[in-house]
């Protein structure tokens, strides 16, 4: 048995776990769905994983898991929600660059702008950064 040879599954062996990445994603409002598009090419067919935290709680939010293929990468993010979605409205499109999710509102009055997509960074803003 050789370096790089086979094993008896006939698989190659993953010795070390692969980093997770933070995805560049941008969101915009389209009446009664938050439309949330992950700008990452070659997404894995059947990677993607939604989990909807708390529904119907001021603590309302989404988590997001997916693979590329070429390159490699894991990719995840969190989202803490400003307002409630619709449990289990919540579709996926992958195309070849780029990743789109699609949440259905409770209330498709409530303009939720793009401001919570970035409320984590919270604190003084980087140095170098140009105002707005």
């Amino acid at each position: 048995t050789g370096a790089g040879a086979p094993r008896a599954s006939g698989q190659r062996s993953v010795d070390m776990a692969q980093a997770v990445h933070d995805p560049p994603v941008s969101v915009r409002e389209k009446g009664d769905r938050i439309v949330v598009v992950f700008s990452v090419a070659n997404v894995k067919q059947g990677s993607v994983k939604i989990d909807h935290e708390a529904p119907g709680t001021d603590a309302e939010s989404l988590a997001i898991r997916f693979s590329a293929v070429s390159p490699s990468r894991n990719f995840e993010k969190h989202f803490c929600l400003p307002h409630a979605i619709v449990p289990g409205k919540v579709v996926t499109d992958i195309q070849s660059k780029a990743l789109t999710l699609q949440a259905l509102k409770v209330d498709a009055s409530i303009a939720w702008g793009s401001a919570w997509l970035k409320a984590k960074a919270k604190g003084k803003a980087k140095k170098g950064a140009k105002g707005a």
